[in-house]
C-alpha cells in the first residue's frame, strides 16, 4: 500500500469522547490519491447530527493534509458500549445510502479484535 495512505487511519470511531455509551453517525470514505492508490476508511462522530458533518470536515481534513480525494460510499450508525465492549452497526445515511456495513465492521474488527462487533442492515428499529 502507498506509504501516503498508510498515514491516514482506517477507522476512527471516536472512542475517546467521554461516554460509556452511545450512538454515533459513521461513514465510509474512499480516500484516493492523485495517481489512483485508494483505501477504504471509516469515521464516526458522536456529536454529528448529520453524516455530512462527518464526511465534511474528514474530508477537507485528509486534502489538506494528504491531498487525497475523498469520496462518500455511505454511512449509518455504531452504537457503541465501552465498558463491555461491544459495537453494532446500523442503519443507513439519507444523503449517502447505507454502507457495507460488513465491510465496517471488518476493518473495526481489525482495531478492536477483542470487542464484540456485530451489524444489522434492518435500518432503523426505534
Amino acid at each position: 500500500m502507498n506509504t501516503q495512505l498508510q498515514k491516514i487511519e482506517t477507522v476512527d470511531i471516536d472512542l475517546d469522547n467521554g461516554a460509556e455509551e452511545y450512538k454515533a453517525k459513521y461513514v465510509v470514505l474512499k480516500v484516493t490519491l492523485e495517481d489512483g492508490a485508494f483505501k477504504y476508511i471509516v469515521r464516526a462522530r458522536k456529536k454529528a447530527a448529520y453524516h455530512r458533518d462527518v464526511s465534511g470536515p474528514v474530508s477537507q481534513d485528509l486534502l489538506e493534509k494528504f491531498g487525497v480525494r475523498c469520496e462518500v460510499c455511505g454511512g449509518g450508525r455504531v452504537l457503541v458500549n465501552v465498558s463491555s465492549k461491544k459495537i453494532l452497526v446500523f442503519g443507513y445515511s439519507v444523503d449517502f445510502g447505507q454502507a457495507d456495513h460488513s465491510m465496517t465492521v471488518a476493518a473495526i474488527k481489525e482495531l478492536l479484535p477483542k470487542w464484540n462487533i456485530t451489524y444489522s442492515n434492518d435500518g432503523y428499529w426505534w
